[in-house]
């Protein structure tokens, strides 16, 4: 019985030993292959830290580079916290940015030629807002069978309506223009553009010049058509040529460039108003004066050929990284820290690509989604508010009013072009340092201070503001109603005047730009149209005058240009493009997990900005953005 039972346990002892043996083994095994795998995966992620490394910096930049991302991945490895593994984009940065700050890039002779013929666009269009005060004109009136303006009388409300076509077209053909140029900018590139822009410009304008020579009868008519051409052209400017100075210029120094657009505007509209001076009574001087629209466009088709390089972001986003790299070196050319800035602009450039295409394609549609709605929101109503404000009233038809009121128009146009002038130079020293909030805020508000005193004045006194034989007391009152309109020019030049371009231009995503930047020149148009062209003129020559005018001037500007300032704008001084989606990182659907927050938020955020300037404290254009420092779903905003 012993015997039995001992021997037929041995079997079981015999078995649990070699279980307790085979499990010890398979640990052993188990952690010699976890091992195994992590020095894989760690060898893996070195690798691709270091191709990623390699392709951002290139040749011998790229063997200092890549041995100190290695290096720091060593030795962080037993500190880290967090299981996922850090980017190679992460890397690269890290490294480009390890002896230092990275530095910006600064102006060179190419960046000065480039931004130069960029800007230039904005001469056009200022000397096409100066050609509207030819319809003044008695040489040009008599020429298109219009009847002629008698000092001191305003024309009657069926001439102001043919004359206000004269305008009217050329803006609606500008608005008709402008989508077709936000989608050729973003599939045929910038440069195709800008060509295209310059050809349908100089036609338009070579064909205005030309109208009656053949047909007296048909000159007019030829007029309009010719109003129509160039108006495509226009907005195929009004489109490329601020996003194409944003996208070319430096950070630093970008809100000051596209202000130089606005200043080239101002520079067209005074160099047409000394030509219409001086050509106001010469046969044919009219000719003259439209004819000189064409000369800023050939001299822009002509550097656009042999000197500008495409935009480097729209050869990234084709996928033409050689090219992009070039024109980024030429960008940069003289600076000692050439290759350390191209790297690192390149690497920005390819996060925002990848991003973009993550999310879409750039669809008129994507503007009304997602964390590009509150972009567009603020792009389209900046552009859309600039001229509610009344500018273009006085623009277009500052020599028919200064006509009404019993002054010399051309002369005083000239002097109110001049006011315009001098003080967009002012804002070129304030844009980039007060901040584009701070000068829209306080611009709208002295804007409606001012036609609210011109109103409230005009009723108060009782007086005829346009009475033709006006007697001491009626003149002192139109003599302050003229320095009041001046006040406003000033103010409207120092701010909405080159706010009302910088914002719409850096605001959008980059597979937005074109399309968004498109549906600005959209909204500047139709205002242009609704309230500059037409609106407030036909209003000053109707029944409620220019008394009734100016008031309802009051009222727009403090509910849709007031309101567009608090809620939609942020402060983006200094922002970099590749920095803006942090300032548009809400949605009508907030995701917590990624940091994009609501509509609500954004709205709040802003008015809280407004507060904070209208209260005399700074603003900080970058608060909140901390929450994206260490955040690996930053890619999803």
């Amino acid at each position: 019985s012993s015997s039995s039972s001992s021997s037929s346990s041995s079997p079981a002892t015999m078995s649990e030993h070699e279980k307790h043996v085979e499990d010890e083994k398979a640990i052993a095994d188990a952690s010699d292959s976890e091992h195994s795998e992590a020095e894989e995966e760690e060898e893996d992620n070195k690798s691709v830290a270091s191709e990623k490394s390699a392709k951002s910096a290139k040749s011998t930049k790229s063997q200092q580079i890549v041995p100190a991302v290695v290096e720091d991945d060593e030795d962080d490895v037993d500190d880290k916290k967090d299981d996922t593994p850090a980017k190679p984009e992460d890397d690269v940065k890290k490294a480009l940015t390890e002896d230092g700050p990275m530095p910006e890039r600064g102006l060179n002779l190419h960046t000065i030629l480039v931004l130069f013929t960029a800007i230039l666009g904005g001469m056009v269009f200022g000397l096409d807002i100066g050609t509207t005060a030819i319809t003044s004109m008695n040489t040009f009136r008599s020429d298109m069978l219009i009847p002629v303006l008698v000092p001191g009388v305003p024309d009657s409300q069926e001439t102001a309506q043919q004359i206000s076509m004269f305008a009217v077209l050329f803006h609606v053909f500008s608005l008709v223009g402008a989508p077709f140029a936000g989608q050729a900018a973003d599939r045929l590139g910038r440069k195709t553009v800008i060509l295209i822009a310059a050809a349908s410009f100089s036609l338009g304008a070579i064909w205005q010049a030309l109208a009656g020579l053949v047909s007296p009868d048909f000159g007019w008519t030829s007029v309009i058509l010719g109003r129509c051409v160039g108006g495509i052209g226009n907005g195929f400017f009004l489109t490329i040529m601020p996003v194409y100075a944003a996208e070319l210029s430096p950070p630093r120094f970008r809100g000051q460039v596209i202000t130089l657009f606005q200043l080239f505007i101002t520079f067209g509209i005074l160099i047409m108003a000394g030509a219409n001076s001086a050509m106001e009574d010469i046969n044919d001087g009219w000719r003259v004066a439209i004819a000189l629209q064409a000369v800023p466009a050939f001299v822009i088709a002509f550097l656009t050929a042999c000197v500008l390089p495409e935009s480097p972001r729209y050869l990234m986003k084709k996928d033409r990284e050689d090219e992009a790299e070039a024109a980024l070196r030429k960008l940069s050319r003289g600076d000692k820290n050439t290759e350390r800035i191209v790297a690192f602009e390149m690497e920005e450039m390819r996060e925002e690509i990848a991003e973009d295409r993550r999310v879409g394609e750039g669809s008129f549609l994507e503007l009304f989604q997602g964390t590009a709605l509150p972009a567009f929101l603020c792009g389209f109503m900046v552009a859309f508010s600039q001229n509610v404000t009344g500018v273009n009233w006085l623009m277009n038809y500052a020599t028919t009013l200064f006509n009404s009121l019993g002054f010399e128009a051309f002369k005083y146009d000239l002097f109110l072009k001049t006011v315009n002038t001098v003080a967009t130079l002012v804002a070129l020293l304030l844009v980039d340092r007060s901040g584009r909030k701070f000068l829209t805020l306080w611009g709208t508000i002295i804007v409606i201070i001012v036609f609210l005193t011109v109103g409230v004045m005009i009723v108060a006194s009782g007086v005829d503001i346009v009475d033709a034989n006006p007697d001491t007391y009626t003149r002192s009152y139109q003599l302050a109603m003229v320095i009041l309109l001046f006040c406003f020019q000033a103010c409207f030049a120092i701010t909405w005047g080159p706010i009302g371009w910088v914002v719409p231009g850096e605001v959008f995503p980059l597979r937005l730009r074109g399309v968004g930047m498109s549906s600005a020149v959209v909204a500047n148009m139709f205002t242009n149209i609704i309230l500059g062209d037409y609106g407030y003129q036909n209003m000053s020559v109707s029944s409620i005058g220019i008394v009734g005018t100016v008031f309802v001037i009051v009222v727009l500007n403090f509910v849709i240009v007031l309101t567009t300032v608090v809620f939609l704008q942020p402060e983006t001084k200094a922002v970099s493009l590749e920095e803006m989606r942090f300032a548009f990182a809400y949605s009508r659907t907030p995701e917590p997990e990624n940091n994009i927050g609501s509509l609500s938020d954004f709205f709040k955020r802003n008015a809280g900005q407004s507060l904070r300037i209208l209260t005399c404290r700074g603003v900080d254009p970058r608060e909140g953005f901390e929450r994206f420092a260490n955040d690996r779903t930053t890619n999803k905003v």
